[in-house]
């Protein structure tokens, strides 16, 4: 979660203010978020604020642009669903026409097996597509608010900023049931 990262910005802001930015370098070995450790790298490398500000902004969008792509499949897979659902209604409905001379007592199972296909389409996008891409969606929503969190908690441990300082101005980014 969330919280575990703003604590260990934390602690990295207060690993700065006693030992400087250069001791920082131990703390990259243990790291598991890549965006955190590359961060911290620029950091301990002494990046200037601004250039570390912009490769992690850039990072973020592109991760951003890339992830919502993603979702933006399933969204347009759920706008198609029910168009084939409709497609393949209306070939059921045509088959069914053109065997209407036959037997006129299969009109009604002709007609329930052609509207099957809308209701497989409505259902495919309402209980599947749709959903997935909800998901994606709020889950990119999360990891950019995280790269945030941390991007910017790293730009105020190399300015040295005071532990306290640092985690009132990365909880403005979360909601308050998070604190």
């Amino acid at each position: 979660p969330i919280t575990v990262y703003v604590e260990e910005v934390i602690y990295l802001s207060k690993q700065a203010l006693g030992k400087g930015t250069l001791r920082l370098e131990k703390e990259l070995d243990g790291m598991e978020n890549f965006f955190l450790k590359d961060g911290l790298r620029m950091l301990v490398d002494q990046y200037p604020i601004e250039k570390i500000r912009q490769i992690m902004e850039n990072t973020i969008v592109n991760q951003q642009e890339r992830e919502m792509s993603e979702a933006a499949i399933f969204r347009t897979m759920g706008k198609l669903a029910p168009a084939f659902g409709m497609l393949g209604t209306l070939i059921g409905l045509i088959v069914m026409f053109q065997n209407l001379q036959q037997d006129i007592g299969a009109i009604g199972p002709a007609m329930a097996v052609a509207m099957m296909s809308t209701f497989y389409g409505l259902i495919a996008t309402n209980l599947v597509f749709n959903p997935i891409a909800v998901k994606m969606e709020h889950r990119v929503e999360e990891r950019v608010l995280l790269m945030r969190v941390i991007m910017e908690g790293l730009i105020l441990v190399s300015k040295r900023t005071p532990p306290d300082i640092v985690r009132d101005e990365l909880r403005a980014f979360l909601p308050h049931r998070k604190w």
